[in-house]
């Protein structure tokens, strides 16, 4: 099963990456490159408005500060931290998109460790993010054996790039920004399992592949009767919409989707895999829901959120919860703070 990695140019539009769902518990099917034109695009949906161009954050102090500091808070298990120190910043020499990623992600960790300066690393972090982004759409032409695992690492941080921009935009900024970015933030994280789909065949053969043996973790367990009292509160919700059919299916199948996840995870995600599990089998409808900041769509977003920011470690993931809550309830008034009373207490 092959999809399209990006719909044209997404840029400036709204649209979004397409996506590949995958069974649960299964591989990912190995896929033929799309063509050369699709994959350049593929980070169309993922690139922001810049600040202006900053030097200040030298390239030299970022690329140490990644090494030495921001990789191992990337990797889930400690027998992985060495993809994230070693092997990463290895391939970013010949693939100047990844090394920009790099520079990104450890210019926006280093605003949250809270240095004299953030504003200096801030406009660091997007003038690289920029800069790799517009690399990856002009040098990536097709996945190949050479560039996968940079092709990999790239899409991965370009998703904690945008996960761990919500926690800096400021409280005063309006509620329509924050809702662009948490669009931004599910787009990254579809983009990536689409390109996941097409590297498989070609990581399976790389000193990465041991990495996809974390996906037999997806085991489903139980739900506590915590979350199925969630999850009924969130279909109760949902029926009781005089909404079009089409619009309560799309929000069932996202609910039901976050059983699954819920189910997979504990509520608390412990792989790359179990991040991109719910974005990426969203239905595109949903997401187009989301971006009208439906009441109900923006609820059961909210219930995901908790699960993906509560008693995470990873700082790209802290204060998750709360900044989607806050923003929810300045876009849904107080008549809609009883339907956001489960996430409210778990987060």
């Amino acid at each position: 099963m092959g999809v399209g990695i990006a719909k044209g140019d997404a840029s400036g539009r709204g649209e979004e990456c397409d996506y590949q769902n995958y069974p649960d518990g299964s591989e990912p099917a190995s896929h033929s490159p799309e063509p050369p034109s699709s994959l350049s695009n593929a980070v169309e949906c993922w690139s922001n408005p810049s600040p202006p161009l900053s030097q200040t954050a030298e390239p030299v102090q970022l690329l140490s500060s990644f090494v030495t500091t921001t990789a191992a808070t990337l990797a889930w298990f400690d027998d992985t931290r060495w993809t994230w120190e070693i092997e990463v910043p290895g391939h970013a020499e010949n693939n100047g998109f990844l090394r920009h990623a790099i520079l990104a992600t450890s210019a926006l960790h280093i605003c949250f460790l809270q240095p004299p300066n953030p504003s200096e690393y801030h406009l660091a972090a997007y003038q690289n993010c920029r800069e790799a982004t517009h690399l990856f759409r002009s040098t990536v032409t097709k996945i190949t054996r050479e560039n996968c695992i940079a092709v990999l690492a790239f899409s991965l941080l370009i998703s904690v790039f945008q996960l761990g921009c919500m926690a800096t935009i400021p409280a005063d900024r309006a509620p329509e920004e924050a809702s662009a970015q948490l669009v931004h933030a599910l787009s990254a994280l579809r983009g990536a399992w689409s390109l996941i789909g097409q590297l498989h065949s070609h990581l399976a053969e790389s000193p990465v592949s041991g990495l996809f043996s974390q996906r037999r973790r997806f085991q489903f367990t139980p739900l506590d009767e915590n979350h199925r009292q969630a999850l009924a509160r969130l279909e109760s919700l949902n029926s009781a919409s005089e909404d079009p059919g089409e619009v309560r299916a799309l929000r069932t199948q996202a609910i039901r989707l976050l059983g699954s996840w819920l189910s997979v995870t504990s509520g608390q995600p412990a792989t790359w895999l179990h991040l991109v599990f719910w974005p990426s089998a969203l239905p595109e409808g949903y997401i187009s829901l989301l971006k009208q900041n439906d009441p109900v769509s923006l609820v059961i977003f909210c219930h995901w959120s908790v699960g993906l920011g509560r008693g995470s470690p990873k700082w790209f993931l802290a204060g998750w919860a709360q900044q989607t809550l806050d923003l929810a309830r300045r876009l849904l008034g107080a008549e809609w703070h009883g339907a956001l009373e489960w996430p409210t207490k778990a987060r």
